[in-house]
C-alpha cells in the first residue's frame, strides 16, 4: 500500500471496514463525515484516486458502487506521533505502516487499528517511553483504567482514563505531571492495547 498517500489510505481502510461489517458502500456524504472532509468533491478526489491507482472500481453514474479490486495486506497505519507529557496540538501525519496483525493486539478484524509513535516521559509507569510505538484500537469502549489516546480541549496526549461519579479525566504516570481535566471538551481517540520498543544499543 506504499502508493497510497494517508487520506487515500485512511478512505480505503474505512471502505474495506464497511465491507467487513456487511455494509453497503458508503455515499460521498458519508465518507465526507468519516473523513472530516468539508466538501464531496474532496471525497470525490480521493475515490478517483483510489480508482486510478487500481484499488478499487465504480459504475460511473450510480450511487453507492465503489467495490473493492485489491486487499490490504494487513498492518497497522502510523499516523504520526502523541505527546506523553504535556497535551499538545498536534498535526503530524505518519504514512507509513507496522507490518504487523494487529490481532496480535487483541484487536478484532472489523475494528480500526492504528499507531503513534510516543513523544515524553509522563506514562514510564505504564512502561510507555519516548519513542516507543504505541497500538491503539479506534474501535474499543475506553474504560476506567485505560490508556487512551485522547483530544481535550483540541490538544492531543496519550493519558489514562479515569471516570467517577459521571467526570472523565486523563491521569499522567508519572507525578512530575499533573492530572488533565477539560475545560470544554474531552473525546476518546482510541485504547491503546500494546507497546512496540526497540532494544538496540
Amino acid at each position: 500500500m506504499l502508493d497510497l498517500t494517508p487520506p487515500q489510505l485512511a478512505v480505503f481502510q474505512f471502505l474495506e471496514l464497511r465491507h467487513l461489517e456487511g455494509l453497503a458502500p458508503p455515499s460521498m456524504r458519508e465518507i465526507c463525515k468519516e473523513m472530516g472532509y468539508g466538501s464531496t468533491k474532496a471525497a470525490h478526489d480521493v475515490v478517483a484516486a483510489l480508482e486510478k491507482k487500481g484499488w478499487i472500481a465504480r459504475h460511473e453514474g450510480k450511487a453507492r458502487s465503489i467495490r473493492l479490486v485489491k486487499r490490504s495486506a494487513g498492518g497497522i497505519p502510523v499516523i504520526g506521533s502523541i505527546a506523553a507529557g504535556l497535551a499538545q496540538d498536534e498535526s503530524e501525519t505518519g504514512g507509513m505502516t507496522l507490518h504487523l496483525d494487529p490481532q496480535l493486539f487483541g484487536i478484532p478484524a472489523n475494528h480500526q487499528a492504528f499507531a503513534l509513535r510516543v513523544r515524553g516521559d509522563s506514562m514510564t509507569g505504564r512502561f510507555m517511553f519516548d519513542g516507543d510505538w504505541v497500538v491503539c484500537d479506534a474501535n474499543a469502549e475506553p474504560r476506567t483504567g485505560n490508556v487512551v489516546v485522547a483530544l481535550i480541549d483540541q490538544e492531543s496526549t496519550l493519558k489514562t482514563m479515569v471516570s467517577q461519579r459521571g467526570k472523565v479525566w486523563l491521569k499522567a504516570e508519572n507525578p512530575a505531571y499533573p492530572e488533565l481535566y477539560p475545560a470544554s471538551s474531552l473525546t476518546i481517540q482510541g485504547v491503546a492495547l500494546g507497546v512496540i520498543r526497540s532494544i538496540a544499543a
